[in-house]
């Protein structure tokens, strides 16, 4: 098919359209500050550079607007920015309209780069790129590279400040002290388009973790909204808050602040407590809190009974959920390791169960099909008294059975599909044995949950 073809000339000033090649820093355009300057990128491999000469230290604004907006299903341009020797210090995705800022710690130039998106994705379509400078602190904005302890920016108390995530491997990294021992409010505040696709994805855009100064990992959250949490500080000394991406990436702009607390009333576990020999120490009648960070991260805690009698634990969920699937597990060990007890807990929790002799005992807290890796609550409480109306552990065999006594209930809990629960009984003569079974949760026939054998003494 025939088409038609005509070109125009027009005298003017071509300073706000970009010239080809300008696809290195050495080959860079001129921007003027607060002009917007129109570009287009070519192809998948088109890279279009602009500078930009800063007269002193401020914020750096990029406002970017495609002449076409698209969801965010793929990003079809990047917009990096670098200083004057080549140093990545900011990189956007976008689809839409998009502006963020970078903060500027020494004058001179600097340059941006526009390009196509992720996957080789990109649009022909005219866009229009606006740079603004203007005073600030920028120290409130993350600087590349902060990629390692030896490189942290600073986290001062109470004070946010934005960072952006250049890459789904870039790793941004903060420091902040604390004068005393006590623990750290961590604030994180997504994106918003991170926030928006929380509940359609499920799944997280950022990791944020908190680790000592020796690296060492005390919290881990998994987030895509507006977040809080706070983590245990066993010592004085600076800690490090380390920002990276999750299952999903997100590069817009996200804010994060440190406040360390001075309050012994609160107390928290401390990483790693993933063993018996690792285990916090818990004192009666005090809630310690925790969080499980991942699938595999298992909190322990120990608690000392000087007397025989019953222990009671209080389980108090992040979530207060009705969910078929269970999201934690709480389990009880004696001193030499042999599980007493286990329950599964999706909201708030209390169970009880015997000590028969007194010494270390210790619950540990895990996931149970899900991670959920919000702040959990855990209460032990001891009354001295008898024991003789619950089992103890291990009551898995004739030999080893607990001895029960007509006419009075016995409590007890099947700790695992391999637990085997035996009690005993001396009858004085022929008759009939009644047994009344009562299970703290009711079900549907579909399935039975357990089974009742008796047996003689042979």
């Amino acid at each position: 098919r025939m088409y038609g073809l005509t070109f125009s000339s027009v005298e003017g000033n071509t300073s706000n359209y970009e010239s080809e090649n300008n696809n290195t820093l050495a080959t860079a355009d001129p921007a003027t500050l607060g002009t917007i300057i129109s570009g287009q990128v070519a192809s998948s491999t088109d890279h279009d550079y602009y500078s930009v000469v800063l007269g002193g230290t401020g914020v750096l604004n990029i406002a970017f607007d495609p002449s076409n907006s698209f969801d965010y299903s793929q990003s079809r341009f990047s917009i990096a920015v670098f200083d004057s020797d080549g140093l990545l210090l900011a990189n956007q995705q976008a689809s839409i309209d998009r502006t963020f800022q970078v903060g500027v710690n020494t004058a001179g130039a600097y340059y941006v780069e526009v390009s196509g998106g992720s996957n080789s994705v990109y649009d022909t379509g005219t866009y229009g790129l606006t740079l603004n400078a203007a005073a600030g602190n920028p120290t409130k904005f993350e600087s590349e590279s902060n990629n390692s302890l030896a490189t942290a920016d600073s986290l001062n108390n109470n004070t946010p400040i934005s960072g952006q995530l250049s890459s789904n491997s870039d790793v941004d990294v903060f420091r902040f002290s604390a004068e005393v021992a006590g623990y750290v409010e961590i604030q994180f505040s997504s994106p918003t388009h991170a926030s928006a696709y929380l509940d359609s994805q499920h799944a997280y855009y950022f990791n944020v973790t908190v680790l000592n100064e020796f690296g060492t990992l005390l919290a881990n959250y998994e987030t895509s909204g507006q977040s809080s949490f706070f983590v245990g500080l066993p010592n004085s000394g600076d800690y490090v808050v380390a920002v990276s991406s999750a299952q999903l990436y997100d590069s817009g702009t996200y804010g994060v602040s440190a406040t360390p607390i001075v309050d012994v009333s609160e107390h928290f576990e401390s990483e790693n407590n993933n063993t018996l020999f690792q285990a916090d120490p818990v004192s009666l009648n005090s809630t310690i809190y925790g969080q499980t960070y991942s699938t595999s991260d298992h909190d322990f805690y120990s608690v000392t009974i000087d007397a025989t009698g019953i222990l009671s634990v209080a389980f108090d969920s992040p979530e207060d959920l009705d969910l078929t699937i269970p999201l934690f597990t709480v389990s009880v060990f004696d001193s030499d390791g042999l599980l007493l007890a286990n329950h599964e807990a999706s909201n708030d929790r209390v169970f009880q169960f015997g000590v028969n002799t007194v010494g270390i005992y210790y619950i540990e807290v895990s996931t149970a099909n899900l991670c959920d890796t919000g702040l959990y609550g855990l209460t032990l409480t001891s009354v001295a008294g008898s024991t003789v109306n619950y089992e103890s552990e291990s009551n898995n065999t004739l030999a080893t059975a607990d001895v029960a006594t007509l006419g009075t209930t016995m409590s007890g809990q099947i700790a695992s599909a391999t637990d085997h629960d035996y009690y005993s009984v001396v009858l004085g003569g022929t008759g009939i044995l009644n047994v009344a079974f009562d299970p703290s949760n009711s079900f549907d026939y579909s399935q039975s949950r357990f089974s009742i054998a008796v047996f003689d003494s042979d």
